[in-house]
């Protein structure tokens, strides 16, 4: 989709990123055009590959600790205080927001239990899987 809005008080020649939300991408390019200033608008849908059940088997074979619970991936993950589980769940939140794919999970004490499942598509997609790989990454640091 591309959108026009005229901007009119700056000269600012430059684009910017932003991701607005799950599954769109907006970059907005700021303009001159005929002498007049303009907002470009980008918009572009992250494209998710849903797996299939076999490969959702075999994919799951190769994870260290991840289980198939009730269409979702699962792993929990024990640490000796909440610090500790409160800080593991800081570092996946940065990660995971630079890849625009965000965890259900939940925090008791020194315990989380990470969901990993994409909305958009009712299933396991392979940014559940590089979520999935992020976590365990982070999990070693």
């Amino acid at each position: 989709m591309l959108c026009y809005l005229q901007f009119r008080k700056s000269e600012i020649y430059f684009p910017i990123f932003v991701e607005i939300f799950t599954a769109i991408s907006l970059t907005i390019c700021f303009i001159k055009y005929k002498h007049k200033h303009m907002i470009v608008l980008f918009m572009s849908q992250i494209k998710y590959k849903k797996l299939s059940g076999n490969e959702l088997d075999e994919t799951i074979r190769e994870m260290d600790g991840w289980n198939l619970k009730d269409g979702k991936l699962q792993k929990s993950f024990k640490f000796s205080n909440f610090i500790e589980a409160f800080a593991f769940m800081t570092r996946i939140a940065l990660e995971a927001e630079k890849i625009n794919h965000h965890p259900d999970w939940s925090n008791v004490y020194n315990s989380v239990t990470i969901n990993l499942s994409t909305h958009d598509v009712g299933g396991i997609t392979d940014y559940d899987i590089k979520l999935a790989k992020i976590i365990d990454n982070t999990n070693q640091e």
